[in-house]
Order: C-alpha cells, then structure tokens, then sequence
C-alpha cells in the first residue's frame, strides 16, 4: 500500500512537471505524432528487453546455461522492481539473486547479479566519457559540469566496488558491518561464504570472453536507446543531430542516477525536457518527445514486465513483497 501511495505521488509530480511546459501545448505535439514511427521506437525497446536477457544470460554462463526465456523473465522482472522502488538501479537485484539462487548458489548468484550491473555501469560511464570529449565544445556549462562530475564519481565507485568484490579481507568487513547494522541480514552468516563470493566474482571478471561478449550486448544496448529517442523525436517531426542525440542520452544517464521517487516520475521529465530546452528545442517539442519517449521506455515497459508476470503465474504483489523481505536464506 505505501509503495502504491508513493507511485501515485510519483505520477502527481510528473503532471505538475508536465504543466509547466503547458500541458495543452505539449498535447498538441502528442496528437500529431507518427503513429508508424512510434511502432518501430517500441520495437526499438523490445531489442532492449531482450538484449537485457541476453546480457544475463551471457553472464550466468559461467555457471549455468540459462534458456533465453529464462534469462529475460529474470531480467525483465528485476528491472519492473527497479522501475518502482525509489533508488535507481538497485531496486531488482535482490529479487534477480533469489531467483536463480536455487540453480548456482547464493555467492555465485549474487556475483553473477552484481557482474551484470557493473558491466551496463562500465559501458555507460564510457561511453559518457566519450561524448565529454568529442563534443565538450557543444555542450553548455550548466550540463558538461554535472555530466563530468556524474564521470568521475560513477567511475570512482565502479573501482572502488570491484576492489572491494575481489578483496576478501575488505568484503569481509564490508558483510560484518551489514551484520551489526541491519537485522534483516541476520541470515546471511549461515549460508554466505565470502571466500566463494569472491572467488565467483574474479572467476567472472577475468573471464575475457564473457566479458567481451558481455559488454558487446551492452553497448548494442545502448544503442538501441538512442535509435528509439531519435526515431521518437522523428515521431514528432524533429530529426536530432548525432550530437544533441548523444549528449541527450548522457544527461538522460545523468538523471536516472539520480536517486528520486520510482521510475524517476516528475524529475527526468522536467531535467530532460528542460536539457533540450538549453540545447536550443522549443519547450513544447522537448516535453512532447520525452513524453513519448517515456510512454515507450518506462510506461509500455512496466506494462510488459506485468504482463510477463502474469505468464510466469505470479502476481505483482508477490513479487514485489518478494523484493522487500527475500534475503539470503
């Protein structure tokens, strides 16, 4: 009920945002958009989804030969708990360990889990760092100092992280705080081993062929999210330059890293929208594109994600209940 109660909020920021670019306006450019084009940007982000699955399925190899409809249910599922919980990216991940913990164990998943975010936070990070470099000049002030600010700290922290997963003695600490600190951990002892975490994740990391192929389907990822945002945009009859396209999608990262209310709801549509905006689009146009783009990426997604629930003969409640009390056990 509270997580209901805070998504509804989610949704009264985002009109109240909305608003402020007039409502009446942007709705206007919402009518008049390309149906047929607005087909294709939902294929766009079905290839996501699936390359999302794919990613995991990739990843888990190491281990265990997931079938792709398994890897994108775990996939798909662990992202639609991501887009509802306040914190970004890290929402799904528990709920992604429990459900193949059964078929590697609980170090190997959890390794398995974590390998697979640090890999899209790897690509990301890069390829931000590339459109810094190649178009800084481009980009005004007020958005290349967040932009290399949110560089530099993503990757302080992707080190930082991976010291620590191949570190015994540090991840030992690491566990004994989460111990003393959160009761909800007080399982954890008993059947998580850091000795085999450990192992897991540098047996993973220095694997260069799942690596490669890893990162290979996440920067296609990537890619396919910028085709959807410029065949969008198209939708609406504005055809974005590759530059104002990339430097769109990296204040796009920007925001989303942004711990904010679920799916981001209010925040990223006033950032992004107010972004085109500096980079030179009309208000209407830049609130109306992300709109759709947003309808695509984030609404048509949850809808998938539910429907994909349904197949699997679970229910939403259950699995978001999941997410919240499912620890190692």
């Amino acid at each position: 009920m509270k997580k209901l109660a805070v998504f509804i909020i989610s949704i009264i920021v985002m009109l109240l945002t909305i608003s402020f670019f007039g409502i009446g306006e942007v709705a206007a450019v919402l009518i008049a958009s390309n149906i047929r084009l607005v087909l294709i940007a939902i294929i766009c982000q079905l290839a996501i989804i699936f390359l999302y699955g794919m990613r995991f399925k990739i990843i888990t190899s190491k281990y265990k030969k997931l079938s792709i409809k398994e890897s994108i249910n775990v996939a798909t599922i662990g992202n639609f708990v991501s887009q509802i919980t306040p914190v970004a990216k890290i929402g799904g991940q528990p709920l992604m360990i429990y459900m193949i913990k059964g078929k590697i164990g609980s170090e190997k998943s959890s390794a398995v889990v974590i390998m697979d975010t640090v890999v899209d936070f790897i690509v990301s990070v890069l390829l931000v760092a590339l459109i810094i470099a190649f178009f800084y000049s481009l980009i005004p002030i007020v958005l290349l100092v967040p932009l290399v600010i949110f560089a530099l700290i993503t990757l302080g922290l992707i080190f930082g992280f991976l010291k620590m997963f191949l570190s015994k003695d540090a991840l030992s600490r690491v566990i004994d705080w989460l111990l003393e600190k959160a009761k909800r951990f007080k399982k954890i002892d008993k059947i998580f081993h850091t000795n085999i975490f450990q192992y897991s994740f540098s047996k993973t990391l220095h694997d260069k062929k799942i690596m490669s192929l890893g990162m290979t389907v996440s920067a296609a990822i990537k890619g396919f999210e910028m085709l959807r945002i410029w065949i969008v945009f198209a939708a609406i009859g504005i055809v974005l330059p590759t530059s104002l396209l990339l430097i769109i999608w990296a204040v796009m990262l920007l925001v989303l890293s942004i711990p904010w209310l679920p799916g981001h709801l209010g925040l990223f549509e006033f950032g992004v929208s107010s972004a085109f905006v500096i980079l030179g689009l009309v208000p209407s146009q830049a609130a109306g594109g992300i709109l759709l783009d947003r309808f695509i990426s984030f609404w048509f997604v949850l809808a998938f994600s539910a429907i994909l629930i349904w197949i699997s003969r679970n229910k939403i409640s259950h699995i978001i209940n999941m997410s919240e009390e499912k620890e190692l056990e």
